[in-house]
């Protein structure tokens, strides 16, 4: 009943010639979307997000490197749906932990600091072995 008299009011107001009275910015910023939660480079104080919308493990790898690169402690990996795995496997690449989210934000993954470290450890050992094989064959 009360909102039927405000329109009333409104139209008559606007019958006559009134000029409309201009809302406060308090109250747009007041509501927040759902899709403003985690934008792809979302800057939040203790978050870092990225987004991939490819499904190639190379653009993941790379956005993980600016995941790695970002000094916030939590750090989330945008992916589609059908790449969580892929994602993950990314991160564990680069030796990060953090979240691995679908691109809706419905389904998530972590990612552990101590598998993802333990990942890069084993790569960065394989990697010094074959160095110091080829410098061996070197000098004979």
């Amino acid at each position: 009943m009360a909102m039927a008299k405000k329109r009333t009011a409104r139209k008559a107001s606007a019958r006559k010639g009134a000029t409309k009275k201009k809302t406060t910015a308090k109250r747009g910023a007041a509501k927040k979307s759902r899709a403003s939660k985690q934008l792809p480079s979302a800057t939040t104080p203790r978050k870092a997000v990225e987004a991939v919308k490819t499904m190639s493990l190379d653009s993941m790898i790379a956005a993980a490197k600016k995941l790695r690169a970002s000094r916030k402690p939590q750090k989330v990996l945008l992916v589609p749906t059908n790449a969580m795995a892929k994602g993950r496997a990314a991160m564990r690449e680069v030796g990060i932990g953090g979240t691995v989210k679908n691109l809706t934000g419905t389904k998530t993954s972590v990612v552990r600091k101590s598998e993802a470290r333990a990942k890069a450890r084993t790569k960065a050992k394989a990697k010094t072995k074959t160095k110091k094989a080829r410098t061996r064959k070197r000098k004979k």
